[in-house]
């Protein structure tokens, strides 16, 4: 008879042998750390800009009535005790000119800028891409198009509005 040794006791068999198993288990032990960092990495980033604003654009969002204002759309973004409304058109008393006003809200804080552009009809405003959050809502830059045909970009955050002819 052979002498057998300790190592060769599984040949052949289909165990695998200790190492292997060690090795495994390592590797299972890494790929579930970096799983791990990664959702809680991306979890982080999309909770560190605030949540993501609830957004309705169109007809459907009216502004106040006696606001000067011939309305044509508007949008509004809204997150939690705030609110950004922009509300586009033409000035009642002067049909020439454009007009967009902006409407913020904090609590009881509130306010409204208005966005006078003259000689360039009724303003409509084109539908934005949602904001990815609050902030970027509050930062908007919205788009416009004229009834002269010119369009322009309406930046929310300083209430000024560029044409381009």
């Amino acid at each position: 008879m052979s002498a057998e040794h300790p190592q060769d006791r599984h040949a052949g068999t289909g165990a695998p042998d200790e190492s292997l198993l060690r090795h495994r288990s390592w590797l299972v032990a890494t790929t579930l750390v970096v799983v791990i960092v990664a959702i809680s990495l991306l979890a982080g980033r999309s909770r560190a800009h605030g949540p993501r604003p609830a957004v309705s654009f169109g007809a459907q969002v009216r502004p106040a009535a006696g606001s000067g204002l011939t309305y044509t759309n508007g949008w509004l973004a809204v997150s939690g005790s705030e609110r950004v409304a922009v509300y586009a058109g033409r000035e009642a008393a002067d049909r020439g000119n454009g007009l967009l006003l902006i409407e913020r809200s904090l609590g009881a804080q509130a306010g409204t800028r208005r966005v006078p552009i003259a000689g360039v009809g009724a303003v409509t405003l084109l539908r934005p891409a949602v904001p990815p959050t609050e902030a970027a809502a509050l930062h908007a830059e919205l788009r416009f198009v004229t009834a002269s045909g010119a369009s322009g970009t309406l930046y929310v955050a300083t209430g000024h509005a560029t044409l381009i002819p």
